[in-house]
């Protein structure tokens, strides 16, 4: 119940929870406290340590259920779903795609249709095309998830020896891909989310001339334990998140909904002039946290394209 001697004895610790409150009620509604993400210094630079964790036991137990045959070493320690995130006429367009769970999704087929209107293949357009330009801005992006231990956080060691969600493109899950699949025979396939025989990997980001963000300096250690202590071991393990919170059921979008999105961004019945007006919104596109994080070959490949006409 409200109390007004409480408003006559306002000290400056109701003030302080005051603008707490009103901070937190700011906060943007991608901020999500399970999740980590670095942060690019005056120089446009990043760097951490961390170290990929085993598939927790609320993901194993999710996939076990779909398919109780799956052996427990069978379950990669991440998970992926595509997204679209696009701002056309001063309005953004964000929703996980349905190509996610084997569905049918309106915005790969509005692009089909964009490009099924030219007569030719999307590799055959001229990059300077309005469709393939429009095309690549609404295309689907593949985005990964894993936990991740934050061994060494320059920016913020407070975060430093907690699991969190690490949200990267498919430029990291080329590093993880190439440990458990080396290029050479002689080289030994490791899992660097094993906790005694893996890796911690060397994240090192910067932006290029072109305000690119690049991935490129990245590196792994040597093979190391997380620990000798296999208290800690499961205590590390126990505290990991559930990744199918971030693409499984629980993001499926309604196709309805869906549709009803796309058409309030780019106009019922006005495919042509959406289409063309395209590049303009790209010189627009601030820096939202997902843009940021998204590097060079993120959206998916010319082949991908290709594939809407068939």
């Amino acid at each position: 119940m409200a109390n007004f001697k409480s408003i006559l004895k306002r000290k400056k610790t109701n003030t302080d929870a005051l603008k707490k409150r009103i901070e937190s009620q700011k906060k943007s509604k991608y901020d999500d406290d399970r999740k980590w993400s670095y942060e690019l210094d005056k120089k446009g630079m990043a760097s951490a340590v961390l170290r990929f964790l085993p598939a927790s036991s609320k993901d194993i137990d999710y996939e076990i259920a779909k398919d109780e045959n799956l052996d427990q070493d069978e379950i990669p320690f991440w998970t992926s779903k595509f997204e679209h995130q696009f701002k056309h006429n001063g309005k953004w367009f964000n929703s996980v795609c349905p190509t996610t769970f084997g569905d049918d999704c309106p915005v790969c087929t509005y692009n089909s249709d964009a490009i099924a209107g030219t007569g030719l293949e999307f590799t055959d357009l001229p990059d300077s095309s309005p469709v393939k330009q429009g095309v690549r801005n609404r295309a689907r992006k593949l985005k990964y998830f894993a936990n991740v231990l934050v061994v060494k956080d320059p920016k913020n060691p407070h975060n430093e020896g907690k699991v969190f969600v690490l949200e990267y493109p498919k430029t990291i899950q080329g590093y993880i891909e190439a440990k458990l699949f080396p290029e050479y025979d002689d080289d030994e396939s490791i899992d660097v989310s094993d906790l005694f025989t893996g890796c911690n990997f060397k994240l090192k980001v910067y932006k290029n001339k072109a305000n690119e963000v690049k991935y490129d300096r990245c590196e792994w250690d040597s093979p190391s334990s997380i620990s000798e202590d296999e208290k800690e071991l499961e205590k590390i393990w126990n505290s990991e998140f559930c990744l199918n919170d971030f693409t499984g059921d629980a993001v499926k979008p309604d196709q309805a909904e869906m549709e009803k999105q796309l058409n309030r961004v780019l106009g019922q019945g006005k495919a042509d002039k959406a289409v063309k007006s395209e590049p303009k919104d790209q010189e627009n596109v601030p820096d939202a946290p997902e843009a940021e994080n998204a590097p060079e070959g993120d959206s998916d490949d010319d082949d991908f394209m290709n594939s809407l006409l068939e």
